[in-house]
């Protein structure tokens, strides 16, 4: 989208409901586990245990007489995730059948690509559409529809619709003022991870040395033994960066720094505080039977993360991911050569 050219515009929506758990009506519960076709006894069980909830508040650090809710599930209770999931697909069904009425026109990757006209992960959502003036009323329109009947609210100040670059000014300032919504440059992080991705830069995952470093102060290295620091250096400091390594190539030097920050902490040292290190780094990678304790280096674990992304666009070829990665860059092809470097190609 940020190198979109030609007549037709292109526009994503990234949704924020208003207190999605709270507002979620139980008649409309109800009636989504009915259409699911679950059996009347267990629906009239889960409902009693949606239903039968009682709270208080807390008022100047007292807290009230306890009152009955007329909405919402509660958070935290292990049912409560499912039951969200399964009332927001209720808005993907509202989405598809817009589709195949051919009213919602959803966006390409590339010209061959599956279409694409949203991602859902519980209340993190983004929208696709075509730019123009009346794709924004039949998105306005749904999604009035779906929270009529859901008790949902859109929350208008933190919902940002983003335009390709080929959208001129007065399309995007008619669309975002039908919206209610403000435009933005930036939709921000989706799954904890930045939508837009630019050059990978050191700077851009400096903020994972930085986490490290907040929860290091918090440890005290003089306190703990070296079979301690250890496990925590195995169990929490190698991994703080995974969910990143998942997606991206992470930058050489932002690998290093954090095998450095476990290095410190293993040997009881740190930025200012220099402290004997008793064996090699690469000696602490080995296995235990090789005289090492198998701690992950970054480096190596970003590219198992990486291989697994790639093993995955390999087998599951029917997944969303896997169709759009194939269309646009493998023309089709599903093997292990079936990347073509193309100009200005992601850098994810």
């Amino acid at each position: 989208m940020k190198r979109k050219q030609g007549a037709k515009g292109l526009m994503a929506i990234k949704i924020d409901f208003k207190k999605a758990y709270d507002r979620l009506r139980w008649a409309f519960i109800r009636d989504t586990l009915m259409q699911i076709n679950l059996s009347l006894l267990l629906v009239s069980t889960i409902m009693e245990c949606v239903t039968s909830t009682s709270l208080k508040v807390l008022w100047n650090g007292e807290s009230s007489e306890s009152f009955l809710p007329s909405r919402g599930i509660r958070q935290g209770d292990q049912l409560s995730p499912y039951l969200f999931v399964i009332c927001m697909e209720r808005l993907y069904q509202t989405i598809e059948e817009a589709i195949i009425l051919k009213r919602w026109r959803p966006i390409r990757a590339c010209r061959d690509g599956p279409v694409l006209s949203n991602l859902f992960f519980t209340n993190d959502i983004i929208l696709f559409a075509e730019a123009s003036m009346d794709q924004a009323i039949v998105i306005q329109e749904y999604l009035e529809r779906f929270c009529m009947a859901s008790g949902q609210k859109v929350s208008l100040p933190k919902s940002r619709v983003f335009f390709s670059n080929n959208v001129c000014e007065d399309n995007r300032n008619a669309i975002y003022t039908t919206l209610g919504m403000d435009s933005t440059m930036n939709l921000g992080l989706h799954l904890g991870m930045p939508t837009l991705s630019s050059r990978i830069t050191k700077e851009k995952f400096s903020h994972l040395c930085e986490k490290i470093d907040r929860r290091l102060v918090g440890w005290k290295t003089k306190y703990l033994s070296l079979t301690g620091r250890i496990t925590l250096a195995k169990s929490t400091i190698s991994s703080m960066a995974f969910y990143s390594m998942q997606t991206e190539k992470l930058p050489l030097a932002i690998c290093d720094e954090i095998d450095k920050r476990t290095r410190w902490f293993i040997w009881g040292g740190s930025e200012t505080k220099r402290a004997t290190h008793l064996l090699a780094w690469e000696v602490l990678q080995n296995p235990r039977e090789f005289g090492g304790i198998r701690i992950r280096s970054a480096s190596q674990a970003n590219a198992a993360f990486l291989t697994k992304l790639g093993w995955r666009v390999l087998t599951e070829t029917n997944s969303l991911c896997s169709r759009v990665l194939r269309a646009k860059y493998c023309n089709g092809r599903c093997d292990v050569d079936m990347f073509n470097a193309k100009p200005g190609m992601s850098n994810v």
